[in-house]
């Protein structure tokens, strides 16, 4: 904790979860993390951007186990293009962890067989601004679940070309990849603060 807090300047910053833990991909079983960025699919809409529940989170584990999550999913009109080229940049971010050997990540055209998937949705129910959720699955037994990341399709006002819908994608990878909270430095892409200042 000491440490943590000697070097909370560092970007980004190794964020705790809630309960003061980090939390991370078992190498042993997920040596490599498989990456779905759809290109426009969203969850039903009784489940889009919201947080979820106990109810939930069985529903979807079960269709997780049966294979059957592929076919739920919808296609979000207000996608275009350019969300999916935030989405990847965002990605790309992390790439100096990949090149310390933190972790390894590929691509997957099966939303069934990835270990984090990237939706979208025009709005967020779980309250403040929010531009994006990451939601986890189970993800501690290999093969067994997921996380979930669903990304803004909305319209960012006042904001010249894609650095922050891209700043917040790289937010919410950071989230995926196992920074499970926020940073208390503002400066930070794991900083909320992200979102109140500059979301609008």
């Amino acid at each position: 904790l000491v440490n943590i807090l000697k070097y909370s300047s560092i970007h980004p910053y190794s964020a705790l979860n809630s309960q003061g833990l980090l939390c991370r991909w078992d190498i042993q079983k997920h040596p490599v993390i498989y990456v779905y960025i759809s290109r426009g699919l969203a969850l039903p809409k009784q489940y889009q951007g919201k947080s979820m529940n106990i109810s939930d989170i069985k529903y979807f584990q079960s269709l997780f186990k049966s294979g059957r999550f592929a076919s739920t999913l919808v296609k979000e009109r207000t996608f275009g293009g350019g969300h999916y080229s935030n989405a990847m940049s965002g990605l790309r971010s992390w790439d100096w962890a990949v090149r310390e050997g933190l972790f390894k990540y590929a691509f997957t055209n099966d939303p069934n067989k990835a270990d984090i998937v990237v939706l979208w949705t025009p709005k967020f129910t779980a309250g403040g601004d929010m531009k994006g959720l990451t939601s986890y699955f189970a993800t501690s037994r290999g093969g067994s679940g997921k996380v979930i990341m669903q990304l803004y399709t909305g319209q960012y006002r006042n904001i010249v070309g894609g650095d922050l819908p891209r700043a917040h994608a790289t937010h919410e990878f950071g989230h995926a990849f196992g920074l499970g909270s926020h940073s208390p430095n503002g400066d930070d892409i794991m900083s909320a603060k992200m979102y109140q200042i500059n979301g609008s």
